[in-house]
């Protein structure tokens, strides 16, 4: 596939999702009486032409224009609010992604869930971690949930690195379900093997994960052993984690039994909450790959010496050239274009591939390449990717600038109540923190040739926006609190809000992946106009509420004219791209 026809087809899909919205949701027809009319006009003609379709991993230059900043923020992190707009802005492209690239410390996750009635864990005191209490089947549920509320937290914070963004990554590629393992210990220790080494050496990760409890757990490696061997890790490191299946992935089945037998003997350690090697489970006959190997042959040890053996595989491993682009193409797709045609092959994976074995499998130099190249800010890539829902809960949190209504650093169990909400709210969207859909990760991310167009179902993309409505209308429920939006405070912050052009273009600027035609900017002035036709019907109405803030008339006039404008504009399909 082209890049002009990756173009078509993005035009054709959001032209789809245009008569979606319009069939299924009242005002969410995007101004088009008939959809089918929908062209490209929203696309600059240039992109279709693919004038600017090939730019490669050239640096490009180094200030970067508005649009392309706020490209490379939604695109690295979720959602851009304000503040860290500012942040950037003035700084030289390298800068920024040196930024972007700073790793970022996490502390544990706490009981936050002993309500003092029904809730009482009596081996963790409130507040304090229960990462390294004894197993107890009582509480692993809640201790469990609050694995997943705080990833949430971690993934909400409003930081200037990307380390969040790569985690969610890392826990897409190498997934471990959190529900199945049911032992908030050890899925602690999974999700902070993945955070730990974000931006670091893939290798390093690999041989971590492949004797974490949790994964031994999970694809049945404590259970492998010299008279039963268990293929299902040994298939999966190479399919899925590290080779891929691609046209070039030519491992046979010879060499995942063999993989199979090399690893068996690694158990869990079930007192201690670790993992170790059991020699009297190992098979210490010789283990012959395959010619894509290079007919490596690994020679069988006895003892303690076993152990070495999963050294030398992952040796075997990242020696095949296979490794790099697999990688580079995840990364690729997840943060650049969620197709990949073969001018993209040989120009960007390729040379991204390369820098990857230059660098010893280190993650940060790739994506410093990739974050600083023409390519990467090709116009092209604008709004070419739909919004996963961590992008849209987290992304509308952050841009929007939402605050909890209590002190989060204080009151534990508020904060979980409120991340518990966002929880199921995301699973409801077809993504629930913590438990990929399985050992492939979430379809979107895989699935060809659906890719990202998975998130939108005819169920999901009325959940989407409706969360938005609500959260307009009456605010973000949780059991404690309703986490209300104060939609006056939010316009204060525009700098031009009393013009209702600048108004509307700060909101396609900071809230859409791409521009909009002016046939749908005067539809969205119409709605904060009320339907009038002069800017001064919204522009009188602002400056009486500003000029007496105490006179309640004024401030619902403007309230509810905001109002209507914020749930019409996040009714646009264009909000769902990024």
């Amino acid at each position: 596939m082209n890049r002009e026809q990756m173009i078509k087809d993005r035009d054709e899909y959001l032209a789809k999702l245009k008569a979606s919205l319009s069939g299924r949701y009242p005002n969410a027809s995007n101004f088009y009486e008939n959809p089918d009319n929908y062209t490209s006009s929203e696309i600059p003609s240039d992109w279709k032409q693919g004038k600017n379709s090939r730019k490669g991993l050239g640096k490009t230059k180094s200030v970067l224009t508005e649009a392309q900043l706020l490209h490379l923020l939604r695109r690295t992190r979720f959602g851009v609010s304000p503040e860290t707009y500012n942040t950037f802005k003035d700084m030289d492209v390298s800068e920024i992604v040196s930024m972007l690239l700073e790793e970022e410390e996490i502390a544990p996750p706490i009981n936050d869930y002993n309500d003092g009635d029904q809730i009482f864990d009596p081996d963790v005191p409130f507040g304090e971690t229960y990462i390294n209490a004894e197993y107890n089947g009582d509480f692993e549920g809640e201790r469990t949930v609050s694995n997943k509320t705080w990833f949430i937290e971690e993934m909400r914070k409003n930081s200037t690195s990307m380390h969040s963004t790569m985690w969610l990554f890392w826990h897409n590629h190498i997934p471990v379900e959190l529900w199945a393992i049911f032992n908030s210990t050890y899925t602690y220790n999974y999700l902070k093997i993945l955070h730990d080494h974000a931006f670091g050496n893939f290798k390093d990760m690999m041989y971590a994960i492949t004797i974490d409890p949790a994964m031994l757990l999970y694809l049945n490696g404590f259970v492998n052993n010299k008279d039963a061997p268990d293929e299902n890790y040994g298939r999966e490191v190479q399919e899925l984690f590290c080779i891929g299946k691609g046209p070039d992935a030519q491992y046979t089945e010879s060499d995942v039994q063999a993989a199979a037998r090399l690893l068996t003997g690694w158990t869990i350690d079930w007192n201690n909450g670790g993992s170790y090697f059991e020699p009297w489970y190992h098979a210490t006959e010789d283990k012959q790959f395959s010619e894509f190997y290079g007919n490596k042959l690994i020679e069988g040890k006895s003892g303690e010496a076993g152990a070495d053996e999963l050294l030398e595989f992952m040796d075997m491993i990242f020696e095949n050239n296979e490794v790099a682009p697999f990688i580079c193409r995840k990364l690729y797709t997840f943060f650049a274009f969620a197709t990949i045609d073969d001018w993209t092959e040989e120009n960007i994976i390729q040379p991204l591939a390369q820098i990857f074995r230059d660098n010893d499998y280190t993650i940060k130099p790739v994506l410093e390449a990739l974050l600083t190249s023409e390519h990467f800010y090709d116009e092209v890539n604008y709004g070419a990717i739909i919004k996963t829902p961590a992008d849209t809960l987290f992304g509308w949190w952050k841009g929007m600038d939402i605050q909890f209504p209590f002190d989060a650093e204080q009151d534990f169990h508020n904060k979980r109540q409120v991340h518990r909400s966002m929880l199921w709210t995301m699973s409801g969207w077809g993504m629930e923190m913590g438990d990929p859909p399985n050992v492939a990760g979430w379809p979107a991310f895989y699935q060809f040739p659906t890719f990202d167009k998975t998130w939108v179902t005819t169920s999901t993309i009325v959940r989407r926006i409706s969360y938005v409505d609500n959260f307009l209308a009456w605010g973000f429920w949780s059991p404690n609190y309703v986490v209300t939006y104060d939609v006056i405070a939010y316009a204060k912050t525009i700098e031009d809000v009393a013009d209702p052009n600048l108004l509307i273009d700060y909101l396609v600027r900071f809230h859409l992946g791409m521009d909009i035609t002016q046939e749908m900017r005067d539809a969205l002035k119409s709605t904060l106009l009320t339907g009038q036709s002069e800017d001064y019907y919204w522009t009188n109405a602002w400056n009486a509420f500003i000029a007496d803030e105490e006179n309640e008339e004024n401030m619902n006039i403007v309230r509810i004219r905001l109002l209507l404008l914020m749930n019409r504009f996040f009714q646009l399909s264009e909000y769902q791209l990024k």
